[in-house]
């Protein structure tokens, strides 16, 4: 599928699109995620339906121009499309963005070829319930099997034994700062990779994971015959190289003490 902006081909502006990134990434949340109560209650996480608000994300596209005038034609490039909400058409899907920004990374021949980046802001991303879980083997995140839904193996785990302690202000002797008992909520690291038989079907994929991640409630990740209560806030990349059929996905979670 080729590179579009309001049904226009890249082509058009003589631009030459050879990747992207970011069009696949999962978005953060945004207000109120979770709040520590400062006891032994811990922190709490902020789960229900009601409580899920999502920002945007950013595309990247990597282009190379060539024409006769790049100046004039980049200018008329954001003209159009500049502070603009456009219909931006990927490899991994259609977009509602904006053009943000765009930055010369080199010129090979003074104002005729050039290589830059333009990034997009898609400001409402949206992502449909994923279908049940069929599950399977091996670690799983709310009881969908990262393999057996998802086609991605657990690379590695990180923070799982992290342990941090909340400070706690003291109104007496030298030390105005100590620690109580009680711990800050943990950030566990989830690397997942795996090879894809086709575009369409990686796509699939990773926006069903992305609609388990969105879901109401805490999620139990279960890794290595321990279960763990987890929430989903944290900016998660995902990485796609075309020329090997291989995806990565670089997956943030908070588990709740």
């Amino acid at each position: 599928m080729a590179y579009e902006i309001e049904g226009n081909s890249f082509y058009d502006y003589n631009l030459h699109v050879f990747s992207s990134m970011g069009a696949l990434d999962f978005s953060r949340r945004l207000g109120d995620i979770d709040h520590d109560w400062k006891d032994s209650n811990g922190v709490e996480a902020y789960v229900d339906a009601a409580d899920l608000l999502w920002d945007g994300r950013e595309i990247k596209l990597l282009a190379f121009y060539k024409g006769a005038d790049f100046i004039s034609d980049l200018d008329t490039f954001r003209g159009l499309y500049e502070g603009v909400e456009a219909a931006l058409v990927t490899t991994y899907g259609s977009h509602t963005a904006t053009l943000k920004d765009i930055k010369v990374q080199r010129e090979y021949v003074t104002n005729r070829e050039v290589t830059l980046v333009l990034k997009f802001w898609e400001p409402v991303v949206t992502i449909a319930a994923p279908p049940a879980a069929g599950g399977g083997t091996g670690p799983t995140i709310a009881g969908y099997s990262f393999w057996g839904d998802f086609g991605l193996r657990v690379q590695r785990v990180s923070g799982l034994h992290d342990v941090q302690y909340r400070a706690m202000n003291r109104t007496y002797g030298n030390t105005p700062v100590g620690y109580s008992d009680n711990r800050k909520n943990r950030i566990i690291n989830i690397h997942l990779n795996g090879k894809y038989t086709s575009l369409s079907s990686l796509i699939t994929s990773i926006n069903n994971l992305h609609g388990v991640m969105r879901a109401a409630g805490l999620k139990v990740f279960a890794y290595q015959g321990d279960n763990y209560n987890t929430y989903f806030a944290d900016l998660s990349t995902v990485t796609v190289d075309p020329r090997s059929n291989w995806a990565s996905v670089r997956l943030k979670l908070r588990f709740e003490e």
